[in-house]
């Protein structure tokens, strides 16, 4: 008698067990969804074969409301990489195009008058020395600012298309479709 007694409590507690984990997976699979954590939706979606048809509408109401929350935030200032990006990046962009527009001046004060006709053979060897140096220092200048202006514009660029927005939202999509595509069982009550 001791043995069906408690072959019953292990049974009952299995079971009762068994419907527990599955509202676990459902607030683990809400969790989530509002994570945006695709990996994790698909994991919990291969634990969990089967939902209940209300725990199913929860999921998909969870998952439409993300894909709205990420459609609202792609703007200039929706997310904060992008703003961040966006304000580096110009930031950035100035800063290079400064250093070339000094480095122009600075060419172009080393360049010599038209008017002056200097013989470099006859010129001081420290005077023509140092003028190279110069020279050569500016052109290196020119390039660093040119390397930075390119960075800066892609910083830019990357900031006004939204990319991290986007990015976050085609997710949140590709989340949305995996949980439409997820079965449901019918229970009998």
């Amino acid at each position: 008698m001791k043995r069906y007694v408690v072959a019953s409590l292990l049974c009952g507690s299995f079971v009762f067990g068994s419907l527990n984990c599955v509202n676990v997976n459902e607030g683990e699979l809400l969790t989530a969804i509002r994570d945006n954590d695709e990996e994790k939706v698909q994991l919990l979606l291969l634990e969990t074969p089967n939902f209940e048809r209300e725990s199913k509408t929860r999921l998909l109401v969870a998952s439409s409301t993300s894909v709205e929350e990420w459609q609202k935030s792609v703007s200039l200032f929706g997310t904060g990489r992008d703003s961040l990006a966006l304000a580096s990046g110009a930031a950035i962009a100035l800063w290079g195009a400064l250093k070339v527009y000094s480095t122009y001046k600075a060419l172009s004060s080393l360049a010599k008058p038209k008017y002056e006709i200097v013989d470099e053979l006859k010129a001081d060897a420290k005077v023509v020395a140092k003028k190279k140096i110069r020279t050569k220092q500016a052109y290196e200048f020119g390039v660093d600012g040119l390397l930075i202006s390119g960075l800066g514009y892609h910083l830019l660029k990357r900031g006004y298309n939204c990319v991290s927005a986007l990015k976050s939202l085609k997710k949140a999509k590709r989340i949305q479709c995996l949980i439409e595509k997820a079965p449901y069982v019918i229970v009998a009550k």
